[in-house]
């Protein structure tokens, strides 16, 4: 199947009240791709530049989120939020992991990591999976990437008319969200809660409200 962009500047909408799958699958890829990309590492000057002028940037406010001015961009920022990032997710205390198997199981790397390979495997998005550790197999990043690529995929079959493939891919979809997405909305309202970042809690606002917009 073909592939949309990966350009989250794209898309001018971050949640969407339209039942419809099929017309909200390219934006709502697109989201999932800027979202994944603000989940997996810390910032970089280059992301967070893309981010500020691009048209999703107003949506992203709108949607809860908070971004720097232009201007404010720059090496002290940067720093700044690469700190915030690490408190928020990796320790050395008071953190939250963003893993499924850490937040929804009871250990880390928990079964729920073979399921979610099977759904690359299935879906043909193994690549995901390529340059990451093996913990990273049941990251938020590497879940929202999946979602994101699925979206791609429905985008796809709508594009050339093939009602059998929307049907299984989005059946595949309703069911890797409830497994392996849904827990997040959970998690934000955690996270944010132990947060004073003002730019991850704006993370947080924005996922939690976005994976509430999904289609079930």
């Amino acid at each position: 199947m073909t592939t949309a962009s990966n350009n989250p500047a794209n898309s001018d909408s971050l949640t969407s009240s339209d039942s419809s799958v099929a017309f909200d699958s390219a934006a709502m890829a697109n989201v999932y791709f800027l979202l994944a990309r603000l989940w997996n590492h810390e910032v970089d000057a280059g992301a967070l530049n893309q981010l500020v002028s691009g048209q999703v940037a107003d949506a992203y406010v709108q949607a809860g989120g908070w971004l720097p001015e232009a201007a404010e961009v720059d090496d002290q920022l940067i720093e700044s939020l690469a700190i915030e990032y690490c408190q928020c997710f990796l320790g050395p205390k008071g953190h939250l992991p963003p893993h499924q198997s850490v937040v929804a199981g009871s250990r880390f790397q928990g079964d729920c990591c073979d399921s979610i390979k099977k759904y690359a495997d299935l879906t043909g998005h193994r690549e995901l999976f390529e340059g990451h550790e093996q913990r990273m197999v049941d990251h938020a990043a590497v879940i929202l990437s999946i979602m994101g690529k699925l979206h791609v995929d429905l985008q796809a079959s709508v594009d050339i008319g093939d009602d059998e493939a929307f049907r299984v891919i989005e059946s595949t979809r309703a069911e890797f969200f409830q497994q392996h997405v849904s827990w997040l909305i959970e998690y934000c309202q955690a996270a944010n809660s132990r947060t004073q970042s003002v730019f991850f809690g704006g993370l947080f606002t924005v996922t939690r409200a976005f994976l509430t917009s999904e289609p079930s």
